[in-house]
């Protein structure tokens, strides 16, 4: 974890459990990446040179070329140039080459989105129950985070009795649940819920293409 979300972390460790904040999925990369999942789509993801991502969301895995993750995560999704790639596009990695699983992009993405807030669709009176523990010497966490996803997956409670019960700020138990929400690890279980349906993204024109290169300048 990076001091910068730490030090958001840390100053909203005195807020009370009532006042929450939320972040829209959909301002962020993160309903780009479910939506090439969901409908098996390959593709190119650049916010600049340094920060690159490829998602094969026809083989469940992503290769990152990102120097700044945080600021990648962070970053507006109308910030990011987002390409469709076809099958025998030359910038897909090989069918050799192996990658990471998708649900590790996804934890990732919302981890750094959440910054201490609750993503959109999930609540702090939600039963949370983890599935399935995630890789964390893989991904981005906290000291707390092992033992915020013990309890979730012992006792599934809600973030409130967790933030409570471990004496951690109510924003760790925010941030775990997003990402473990987003990358389909925990789930509320006491309350119905579906996943939206997403529709495939579209292949731009090339006359849209030219204009988001001229606004841009």
């Amino acid at each position: 974890m990076t001091p910068k979300t730490i030090a958001s972390i840390s100053s909203h460790s005195g807020r009370h459990l009532s006042e929450v904040e939320y972040f829209n999925p959909d301002e962020t990369i993160i309903t780009a990446l479910k939506r090439a999942i969901s409908n098996n789509q390959d593709l190119l993801l650049s916010l600049d040179q340094s920060n690159e991502l490829v998602l094969l969301g026809s083989r469940g895995e992503y290769f990152s070329r990102l120097m700044d993750e945080e600021r990648f995560f962070t970053s507006p999704v109308d910030q990011i140039d987002i390409t469709i790639l076809g099958k025998a596009d030359k910038r897909s990695p090989s069918t050799e080459s192996v990658g990471r699983g998708v649900d590790e992009l996804l934890w990732r993405a919302a981890y750094y989105a959440s910054g201490g807030r609750l993503m959109q669709g999930c609540y702090p009176a939600d039963m949370v129950e983890i599935a399935y523990w995630p890789n964390l010497t893989r991904l981005p966490h906290t000291s707390n985070t092992g033992r915020i996803i013990a309890l979730f997956s012992r006792h599934p409670a809600p973030p409130a009795f967790v933030a409570r019960r471990l004496n951690v700020p109510a924003e760790e138990i925010y941030q775990c649940y997003s990402a473990a929400r987003c990358a389909g690890m925990a789930r509320p279980i006491n309350r119905k819920f579906e996943e939206p349906r997403l529709e495939p993204h579209r292949h731009q024109s090339l006359i849209s293409a030219l204009m988001k290169k001229l606004s841009s300048l």
